[in-house]
């Protein structure tokens, strides 16, 4: 049996959640890495992040926002929830633990 619509759109709607919490994360963890480089507590682990920002300041913030943005278009226009839903959950989790761990090296 095909699942309702309402199901979907339930499913949607948790999606775009998750997603809004995605991209707010990735903004936090850009400000908070670059409030850590300042104080030389921080270094970039990804390798493409770091070679954006060995560019400048705005070749990394418009790689990262772009990178997100261009993850939610895809996961909105594939209207695939049943999948993108795990995949943006784990991103979640994976985002919420390094802004965690951020904050409690910045402020202790």
């Amino acid at each position: 049996m095909a699942p309702s619509l309402h199901f979907i759109g339930l499913k949607m709607k948790r999606l775009k959640i998750l997603l809004f919490f995605l991209f707010v994360l990735n903004l936090a963890d850009g400000a908070l890495l670059l409030w850590g480089k300042s104080t030389g507590l921080f270094q970039e682990a990804n390798p493409l992040m770091r070679w954006c920002l060995e560019r400048g300041l705005g070749t990394f913030l418009s790689v990262k926002v772009f990178l997100c943005l261009a993850y939610i278009l895809v996961s909105l226009v594939a209207k695939k929830p049943k999948y993108m839903n795990p995949v943006t959950s784990f991103l979640v989790v994976i985002y919420s633990i390094i802004v965690l761990h951020s904050l409690q090296l910045l402020i202790l």
